[in-house]
């Protein structure tokens, strides 16, 4: 154990060392319009949360001076030049656990300290993908108390996965409805989150502002047309309320009746019991389930969507949006999808796949997915490639960064 202590500390001292000068950023920013620059502090480096970020800060640095704080992305040299840079430490998976706690808290201190470093040349703050709730306390009382105006992006309301397990409930719920009566604005995905937002936290209606995800796309131009109409892809963070288990009983359940049905399961799982609860059911019938576990760089994307006919997302208790989805029909695959939250209003937008009626079962996955199959892929997928061309305009990251300004410009 003390030798993992010292390895860990040797790897923060390497961290200080990559950081990038402050003294040239500090420069580059009192240089720039003072009063007016936009701090953005985040957490994310890599997957769906990265893509978001740099997508939105590079458009939103065309039309304001902004200084980003976070760790070194996995693409950061996507990064355009009017952005200014502080690089954070990157904390990534360590055990034992309280190691990796003691990691998080060392990147909030950074954070912080150069959060406030920044203070006096600005006032408007733009807080996404903070981290644990314990930590992003700290960021957001820190930044109140010195009278900084804080815009705070909530992708999911309610946590999929609790952040405070050791505390009940209830109590991680207060902390939760803290956070969100500490910024000054809420920025949220969807028209659910933002009644949620009010309803289950008491957030007032006129501190939230609803800006959909901006939509990124795996290639140029669509991926080409699916070989094969019953090759189904669950992706992304791996947890319950994704119905992964259910998911794969009902293909399981499919090929026994003969239907030439199979399934993609990729991603980081987050949840351990979950994990291994999946991985026994397909180890009673493997045949057509193919299992990629562990985080997939983005050049690994175009090859897997590719591969697949449609995205399944049989999801439950949620009310946000999901990029993976809007990647998905922008990228030419339909879905195949419980119409939710954000999800909801891709089925609005056109023919972009097949509904799963609740409650979201192994029986109701598998009806989903006969009536996916059952049906031409060719118009199906000339459907989806027009929906996308939509979308693309609707929700292009110029756009999106025109609703954060126009929300990070009105508070008081």
């Amino acid at each position: 154990m003390d030798f993992m202590i010292v390895i860990y500390f040797k790897d923060i001292v390497i961290d200080l060392l990559r950081v990038s000068d402050p003294r040239a950023n500090m420069g580059r920013l009192i240089s720039m319009d003072a009063g007016r620059q936009i701090v953005v502090i985040s957490e994310a480096f890599h997957s769906g949360s990265g893509s978001y970020l740099q997508g939105l800060v590079n458009e939103l640095s065309l039309l304001e001076p902004v200084v980003l704080l976070s760790p070194r992305h996995e693409t950061e040299s996507r990064f355009l030049s009017t952005v200014g840079r502080f690089l954070l430490p990157r904390i990534d998976e360590l055990r034992p656990k309280f190691l990796k706690a003691l990691g998080m808290q060392y990147q909030t201190f950074c954070r912080i300290w150069q959060a406030l470093r920044l203070r006096p040349h600005t006032s408007t703050y733009l807080v996404l993908f903070p981290g644990n709730i314990f930590f992003a306390l700290q960021l957001l009382a820190l930044l109140r108390l010195v009278g900084a105006r804080i815009v705070l992006n909530v992708h999911d309301v309610r946590p999929h996965v609790r952040q405070a397990g050791f505390l009940p409930a209830s109590v991680e719920h207060w902390l939760f409805c803290l956070c969100y009566r500490m910024a000054h604005h809420i920025v949220v995905l969807t028209r659910a989150s933002a009644d949620e937002m009010g309803t289950s936290h008491g957030v007032a209606h006129d501190r939230v502002s609803i800006v959909a995800h901006g939509a990124f796309s795996l290639t140029d131009k669509a991926l080409p047309l699916p070989e094969h109409p019953g090759r189904f892809l669950v992706f992304g963070a791996l947890r319950e309320n994704k119905s992964i288990f259910e998911s794969i009983s009902a293909v399981q359940a499919l090929r026994r009746n003969g239907e030439l049905a199979s399934l993609i399961i990729a991603g980081q799982p987050q949840e351990k019991d979950y994990r291994e609860n999946c991985k026994r059911l397909i180890a009673t019938a493997p045949d057509g389930i193919d299992v990629h576990e562990g985080y997939l760089a983005s050049s690994d994307l175009p090859a897997l969507f590719a591969g697949c006919s449609a995205l399944l997302l049989p999801y439950r208790d949620f009310t946000s949006q999901s990029g993976v989805a809007v990647m998905s029909v922008i990228s030419g695959r339909s879905i195949v999808a419980v119409p939710t939250g954000g999800i909801n209003e891709l089925f609005e937008a056109g023919s972009v796949g097949v509904m799963i009626d609740e409650p979201v079962n192994t029986e109701s996955i598998s009806a989903a997915l006969r009536s996916f199959m059952s049906s031409p892929i060719e118009p199906r997928y000339v459907d989806v490639i027009a929906v996308g061309d939509r979308l693309k305009k609707k929700l292009s990251w110029p756009v999106v960064a025109a609703e954060f300004r126009r929300c990070l410009t009105a508070m008081p």
